[in-house]
């Protein structure tokens, strides 16, 4: 593979790979902007917010009854009212495709069951698109004329909220509602205003790295390496060695799996509705990656245990992307041996 073909596949990896965070951004602030008390300056008490929680349609769906469904966002303000919300950044260019992204959606317009409640019900259920706000022209053009049409049909309060990473001091993430309303009034008029949330503020209170769709490759192992084995070796001994030293960590797949659902998702331990995410097939491909890679060798298939050739690496994640790129097009040569092994 030539240089610039090498480039080429690196960058359309990384693009994925932010595509991805910003997905997790948009969650992540919607949720945030949905259950912060400004006045108090904390979450109000009893909202909650669930990535990909699993939910029930009822026997009256139009679309799909009786079937077990995962939105890709789940807020619960309070006993009495929730919003269930759909995250897409992009839509095929073609839009004879994006039927069945809205009948994904029109599932939501529904008596779900699966809120953090007595009965499992909520009295009042908004439903919320959001979209990156480069297409927001084209989804609402799209929306007027099948929601006209009657191809497109919402009982329920549904509307569409556009969202913009924004570089300026510092890292913003805005808000737009640009089709629809909610019916929290308030809610209503501030989103129609554009919201601004300060990413390096609320990031840090909701450190969520994953949603169920599958990451890329490399963005596992990025999180793996600098994430959770960076926490294994003492302290002491990792800055003797300066970060230069290359020390051997052991791990298996269920530990790792378990430390990334506790430290990097919205898990509730006995929540039989929240979806276990990361998968431990994820991780498994990642540690077979990093054994291919000469970064990890393994001791233990069956147990699914590896020792980790661990030491500081700079630029992780393009270094990651590279190497599984020219991995994958040098098949039957082995691993660079500047990779610890």
């Amino acid at each position: 593979m030539s240089d610039k073909g090498l480039e080429l596949l690196v960058n359309k990896t990384l693009e994925k790979i932010d595509n991805y965070r910003q997905t997790l951004e948009a969650i992540i602030s919607f949720s945030h902007v949905l259950k912060w008390d400004d006045e108090n300056k904390e979450f109000k008490p009893n909202s909650y917010s669930f990535i990909a929680r699993q939910m029930d349609t009822s026997k009256n769906n139009r679309i799909k009854p009786n079937i077990e469904i995962n939105p890709d966002l789940i807020v619960q303000l309070d006993e009495n009212y929730g919003i269930v919300g759909e995250v897409k950044k992009s839509f095929p260019q073609n839009k004879g495709y994006w039927k069945s992204n809205f009948n994904q959606i029109q599932k939501y317009d529904d008596d779900l069951k699966g809120w953090l409640t007595p009965s499992e019900y909520i009295k009042t259920a908004d439903i919320v698109l959001l979209t990156h706000y480069k297409i927001k022209v084209d989804v609402a053009d799209y929306l007027e004329a099948e929601i006209y049409n009657k191809n497109l049909v919402f009982n329920k309060n549904f509307s569409a909220i556009a969202f913009s990473r924004v570089q300026e001091m510092k890292t913003i993430l805005t808000l737009e509602k640009f089709y629809g309303r909610l019916f929290d009034k308030e809610l209503d008029e501030r989103f129609r205003r554009i919201v601004r949330v300060p990413l390096d503020k609320v990031i840090p209170l909701s450190d969520i790295k994953f949603y169920d769709d599958k990451p890329e490759l490399s963005y596992m192992m990025e999180i793996l390496w600098n994430k959770i084995f960076s926490q294994y070796p003492k302290m002491e001994e990792f800055m003797e060695s300066g970060g230069i030293k290359i020390i051997n960590i052991e791990v298996n797949v269920d530990k790792l799996t378990q430390e990334l659902r506790i430290q990097f998702t919205d898990s509730i331990e006995s929540d039989t509705r929240q979806p276990e995410l990361p998968k431990a097939k994820w991780v498994k491909e990642a540690m077979d990656m990093f054994v291919k890679l000469n970064y990890a060798k393994i001791e233990n298939l069956a147990e699914d245990k590896y020792t980790v050739k661990f030491k500081s690496i700079k630029n992780t994640i393009e270094k990651f992307t590279k190497e599984i790129i020219e991995s994958q097009n040098q098949k039957g040569k082995k691993g660079n041996l500047n990779n610890f092994l």
